[in-house]
């Protein structure tokens, strides 16, 4: 009774619907035409490794550029055309079709709300410190539980409502910083890029719930090149007219000194984005190996490393009230992804209860 994940993707994806739900392990452990992300790929601990180490130097690298002058904007705008080379580079080593063949409202809208993300998060980090700003960037499931309520018209159990309480109340707390590195503007920026990788993610979904044979929703790498292509499109018009207004009053806009040469700064440039590059692709390949709250947990360990390190890397001082604020968002993150996890196994038992009653076989027959 239960399904082949080697079955046709016709059948699967018709069960699935007849069941009113989704399996995201089944759906990460498809092997079609080559195009997901477990194949052949390094040990689990390894792709956590690279994970992990590339997120560190794409945090500092997007700190130390941004302290030469650059602007978020144009960070931005190098980070996703680095993503869109280098994944567009993958695609033809593997001999991978990634045209855009379904799907491509949900395509643009992932695109534009990845893009505008990654550009309040480079905002966020220019205006105050690391720490501060990965700890308000914990409380992403907020935003996530309120647009699939809204969108998607997914409500959660009490259970993970209440496990978003801690993470309320360490956001809160790490919002107080001793050292000044608390602004208003930083914050709000942070929550923008929470409620934009939630939209990415709440339009990911419905991409492979609405479009299963689409390339982008077979296959993270495909979706990847594609938002990192789009988004760039969408942001180059957005850079000439920011920098056609700076030209224009060059006098009124205040200009940053450098410190480093243009060629080291270059070299800063395109270490930045391959590390931004090198960070999403070992979190989608981590991903295609673990399930979604098990990634969810590691992402969370991801950030109190970030968090340590750059602390270590800036002599970023860190206050007691700092400190228990983020000790107390990351133990509410891991209270959520164990609530999802329980729910997530418990509905798959329900499905393997549910695929054995003959009615439901009948019904299964008939898609």
């Amino acid at each position: 009774g239960a399904l082949s994940p080697h079955a046709p993707l016709s059948s699967r994806s018709g069960a699935e619907e007849a069941l009113g739900r989704t399996d995201t392990t089944t759906r990460h452990v498809q092997d079609i035409g080559g195009s997901n992300f477990a194949m052949g790929q390094p040990p689990l601990l390894v792709l956590v490794a690279v994970w992990w180490v590339s997120a560190i130097f794409a945090v500092i690298t997007s700190k130390a550029c941004l302290s030469q002058g650059l602007l978020p904007l144009h960070l931005c705008a190098v980070q996703l055309f680095a993503g869109a080379v280098l994944c567009r580079l993958a695609l033809v080593l593997r001999q991978e079709p990634h045209a855009l063949n379904g799907g491509a409202s949900l395509v643009h809208g992932i695109a534009i709300t990845y893009s505008a993300a990654f550009l309040c998060t480079n905002l966020a980090f220019s205006l105050s410190s690391t720490p501060f700003v990965e700890t308000i960037k914990a409380a992403e499931p907020l935003s996530t539980c309120l647009l699939a309520a809204l969108w998607l018209r997914e409500l959660e159990r009490p259970a993970a409502y209440l496990a978003l309480l801690p993470i309320m109340l360490g956001v809160g707390l790490a919002s107080h910083s001793a050292d000044g590195a608390y602004r208003r503007d930083a914050l709000l920026a942070t929550l923008a890029s929470n409620f934009g990788f939630s939209a990415r993610a709440v339009l990911a979904k419905r991409l492979r719930l609405e479009r299963p044979q689409s390339f982008c929703a077979r296959s993270d790498l495909v979706l990847f090149y594609h938002v990192n292509r789009l988004g760039l499109l969408f942001m180059l018009p957005v850079v000439a007219i920011y920098d056609a207004y700076r030209a224009l009053a060059a006098s009124a806009v205040p200009v940053e000194p450098r410190t480093l040469s243009a060629g080291v700064l270059a070299l800063m440039f395109a270490a930045n984005g391959a590390c931004f590059t090198v960070y999403n692709g070992a979190s989608f390949a981590v991903l295609s190996c673990v399930s979604a709250n098990s990634h969810a947990v590691l992402n969370l360990l991801r950030r109190v490393v970030i968090i340590s390190t750059t602390a270590a890397v800036f002599s970023i001082h860190i206050s007691v009230w700092n400190a228990a604020g983020i000790a107390v968002a990351l133990i509410g993150g891991l209270l959520y992804a164990q609530v999802k996890q329980a729910e997530t196994t418990s509905g798959r038992l329900l499905d393997m209860m549910a695929l054995s009653t003959p009615a439901r076989l009948d019904k299964l027959r008939l898609v």
